[in-house]
């Protein structure tokens, strides 16, 4: 049995070979220096990653930059050219989600003809966020800015753009490749999506259960190019669309469902400003079931259950089968004695018979 100990020193190579008979050969430097070599005839040369970071030293103190690994197509160069600004800012939001970070427009200068003779995009960490001391923070929040440099900056030569400045280096850590689907510049909410938001939320479909069909479909959640806060702003949005416009939008509602059918009734009450505030409505199928089923009406009314705080109030009754059938609906300002007058007066209106004989309420 042979045992070998292999000890490099600063300066020394010593070896010991001891054999089964207790003796003891020792083996100098050069025999060592030439094991050395026939292992490294036999094994592969070891391989090392490829440095992610660039040094910078200044007098008072030393920055590491980080640099973006990105393909050389992807990456920018000095006096490339682009049609137009959208194409630089496609260009370079490209460029960022391959290297790990958000981009976003910083500054630009116009000449005389209010036409854009310079523009940059920078880092979404470029600058410096000022707090104010004076205000009490809400909650507590990451850094956001930490005055990256990396920019591109184009000038306008001719018709086109010119890439005039670039610098790529990162004084903060980038994002991995499973991460940068969460930052800024890269998430959208596309058309088709948009579409589907819509029609899920008219069935009443959360949130978070469109982000799940979302994400089945796309396979994946960083394929699906949007976040679920991106769907809740969207529909923020939609809502934002209506406002001042909403009472309008339900009168043509009502007429619509008129000229479909002329047995739909409705009436809109409004104050001194044209606002509404009493509303009450009827179709065909309630009018019809009220003829026949009216003879004990069931009336209650629910409170705060939408964004205007109005009073939805619906007229119920019961048909031969036991089940609930709607007479009509309201929605009501307040609960004064002079509102309820309306609505009832309103509703004998449009009802084809008499008042009923019965009426339950708490």
């Amino acid at each position: 049995m042979v045992a070998r100990w292999f000890v490099w020193g600063s300066s020394v190579c010593v070896c010991l070979v001891v054999l089964p008979g207790g003796l003891t050969v020792g083996r100098g430097a050069t025999d060592m220096e030439t094991d050395r070599q026939e292992e490294e005839s036999v094994m592969p040369p070891p391989t090392f990653p490829k440095p992610s970071m660039l040094c910078e030293s200044s007098a008072n103190s030393s920055q590491v930059l980080y640099t973006p690994q990105v393909k050389n197509d992807l990456v920018p160069r000095i006096n490339q050219e682009f049609d137009s600004l959208k194409d630089v800012q496609k260009f370079y939001n490209c460029y960022a989600k391959e290297g790990g970070f958000s981009t976003r427009a910083h500054s630009s200068r116009k000449n005389t003809a209010k036409v854009i003779v310079r523009k940059e995009y920078c880092c979404f960490k470029q600058g410096v966020r000022v707090e104010n001391i004076n205000q009490p923070k809400k909650r507590r929040r990451g850094l956001t800015r930490d005055n990256c440099r990396a920019k591109l900056a184009v000038v306008r030569k001719g018709e086109k753009y010119v890439v005039s400045q670039f610098f790529e280096g990162h004084n903060h850590t980038l994002a991995s490749p499973r991460r940068v689907h969460l930052l800024r510049s890269h998430r959208k909410v596309s058309a088709a999506k948009k579409a589907l938001v819509e029609q899920l939320s008219a069935a009443n479909v959360p949130t978070c259960q469109q982000m799940t069909l979302f994400e089945l479909e796309s396979g994946g959640l960083e394929n699906v190019g949007c976040s679920q806060q991106d769907l809740s702003n969207y529909k923020r949005d939609m809502k934002k669309t209506v406002d001042g416009h909403d009472a309008n939008m339900l009168y043509e509602h009502f007429e619509i469902e008129k000229v479909k059918n002329d047995s739909f009734t409705y009436t809109i009450e409004e104050d001194d400003e044209g606002r509404m505030t009493n509303c009450f409505w009827a179709d065909a199928t309630a009018r019809k079931s009220y003829q026949y089923f009216g003879d004990v009406v069931v009336f209650d009314t629910t409170y705060n259950t939408n964004r205007y705080s109005m009073i939805f109030a619906p007229i119920l009754g019961v048909n031969h089968h036991r089940q609930t059938t709607l007479f009509g609906c309201a929605f009501l300002c307040d609960e004064s004695a002079e509102t309820f007058e309306w609505l009832f007066k309103e509703w004998l209106k449009a009802m084809p018979a008499g008042p009923p004989k019965m009426i339950i309420t708490d």
